[in-house]
């Protein structure tokens, strides 16, 4: 079983490749309130990088976690660069919608883990990103249904936000 400090390792890498997939969307979207749109999220997304970096740093994952994530971070690359030959932006925001799953799914696993092994501390940093990741995920659905003309279905994403806000 993991820790909440692997847990937050691979939440650090999920939100900082997905960073890098927000900056090449924003660089190709030729339209300025969604290229507004994206660079806000990538603000608010680099500001809670910077913040759970600093805590990953005083913590240690294993050298197996290294490799597991260092295999999966190279897959999603490859699923990156497959959507930006597309060039499509329901394709493009399809991405960055299951981009935010993985990392609401991180911060819930990595929340969990640190209230189980009784780091508040943790817990509690995490919980007070919850209001900035949520915040993402809307502007992020709001950004794929006036880019793509249409309302998506919801994703697990939105699920667990809405299920989080009943807690």
């Amino acid at each position: 079983m993991s820790s909440a400090a692997d847990a937050l390792h691979h939440l650090v890498q999920v939100i900082r490749t997905g960073n890098e997939f927000y900056q090449h969307a924003a660089d190709r979207i030729d339209d300025a309130d969604l290229e507004k749109s994206l660079e806000a999220n990538l603000a608010d997304r680099r500001e809670l990088l910077d913040r759970l970096q600093a805590v990953a740093n005083v913590r240690s994952g294993t050298a197996d976690l290294e490799e597991d994530l260092e295999t999966r971070l190279e897959e999603e690359r490859a699923e990156m660069e497959a959507v930006l030959e597309s060039n499509d932006r329901y394709v493009y925001f399809n991405h960055l919608e299951s981009t935010e799953e993985r990392a609401s799914q991180w911060l819930t696993d990595a929340r969990e883990k640190a209230n189980a092994e009784g780091d508040s501390k943790l817990r509690d940093l995490l919980e007070d990103m919850k209001p900035t990741f949520r915040r993402v995920q809307e502007r992020m659905q709001s950004a794929r249904d006036s880019a793509t003309g249409r309302e998506v279905p919801r994703t697990l994403a939105t699920r667990i936000a809405r299920q989080d806000r009943r807690t």
